[in-house]
């Protein structure tokens, strides 16, 4: 027996278990640790297979106004300020730890994805894969 995922279609068929496992709140510790093991599997499969790019914060933040459709004037307020916000907006400045104020826990736990690069996508909408 093989302890990875070879190809899409075993993804999609050990996703699918997963699933309706998931779905149960009857699991005996048996079924519990096999959606462990799925679990484990199909994201070693599709970290590999399904590789992102690295963006930097501020493409994450451009990214996150985008799914969000926020303007200038919803994310200046937690940049500090308005000139900030713009520099930071047209690349001229970087996100830096002391730019992001308590206040970007409006923007949720994504948010707290500003402060480094992070992978932009990281995750895709298919109808093969579970939702993250």
């Amino acid at each position: 027996m093989s302890l990875s995922i070879s190809d899409d279609r075993e993804n999609a068929r050990l996703t699918q278990m997963l699933l309706r496992l998931d779905e149960r709140d009857d699991l005996t510790p048996e079924e519990e640790s096999l959606a462990e093991v799925l679990t484990l599997l199909i994201e070693d499969y599709e970290e590999k297979r399904y590789t992102m790019p690295r963006v930097s914060p501020n493409e994450s933040l451009k990214a996150l106004m985008d799914d969000r459709v926020l303007k200038h004037k919803d994310i200046w307020p937690v940049l500090g300020n308005k000139g900030a916000a713009t520099e930071i907006l047209n690349g001229r400045r970087s996100i830096s730890k002391d730019a992001l104020r308590p206040g970007a826990d409006e923007l949720g736990s994504q948010g707290a994805s500003l402060r480094a690069p992070r992978r932009l996508g990281a995750c895709p909408t298919r109808t093969d894969r579970p939702a993250c």
